[in-house]
């Protein structure tokens, strides 16, 4: 049989994956209510169906829309059951913004895409005010700084959808499941000429699939050491309740 075709960039490889892969799960959004387009939306769906790191990308757009966002994930989680997630949500113009913390909050003064706004409201009133990222955070900042993309670690998600579905996102998936974050990507300023926005899209491309990579290695260590401690081998995990 040939050799499915490799795609490497900048370290990471890339190939159409088999159906029996584990899965990663890589998430943007759709265009929010008065835009065109969400930086996040192309460069996820380019990674649909390829492999890294031994998983198989499976990407989701998710809608710019609080509830509908979160029914879509949760979802996605229950029908892939992923061994990581990384959703990508579009930021200030700048470095990546590694998150480090979800908070259980909505507040933003920009309506979503069926033009709803949440101002100080808990996402769920009966969970905790804040959630750690399970993602390798400085294996991502130093592959992103050997390849010249600027970064930080970020204690603020923000108010809006990025942050509501990486607190929706780390209550459904818990720890003992695999890995999963949020990452927000850079927007041009609205000074950008034509050549820096392509510039940004090609560094996107090339940061996502760091990201990706190195989320998908962390994934795949932990279900194999899962599978590694349940009785048959073959990880045969019982199913895990909510963390509240």
């Amino acid at each position: 049989m040939p050799q499915a075709k490799v795609k490497s960039v900048r370290g990471a490889k890339m190939r159409k994956a088999p159906s029996n892969d584990p899965i990663v799960l890589v998430t943007g959004f759709g265009p929010h209510a008065g835009a065109e387009e969400n930086p996040a939306d192309a460069a996820v769906k380019g990674l649909h169906g390829f492999r890294v790191a031994g998983a198989r990308v499976q990407a989701v757009i998710l809608p710019s829309a609080y509830g509908a966002a979160a029914r879509r994930l949760k979802a996605s989680l229950r029908r892939l059951d992923p061994c990581a997630v990384v959703c990508f949500a579009a930021g200030p113009s700048g470095p990546f913004l590694l998150e480090r913390t979800a908070r259980n909050r909505d507040d933003d003064p920009r309506p979503d895409a069926t033009r709803k706004v949440h101002r100080g409201v808990p996402i769920d009133r009966k969970a905790p005010a804040e959630v750690p990222s399970t993602l390798p955070l400085d294996v991502i900042r130093a592959r992103l700084s050997a390849a010249d993309i600027p970064s930080m670690a970020s204690d603020n998600a923000g108010g809006y959808l990025g942050n509501h579905a990486f607190f929706q996102l780390m209550q459904a998936m818990p720890a003992d499941r695999g890995v999963a974050g949020l990452i927000r990507m850079p927007v041009p300023s609205p000074k950008t000429d034509l050549a820096g926005k392509a510039r940004l899209r090609l560094q996107a491309a090339t940061a996502v699939r760091l990201i990706v990579g190195a989320a998908a290695e962390r994934g795949v260590m932990f279900r194999a050491a899962a599978q590694a401690l349940t009785p048959d081998g073959k990880g045969a995990l019982p199913a895990v309740p909510k963390r509240r």
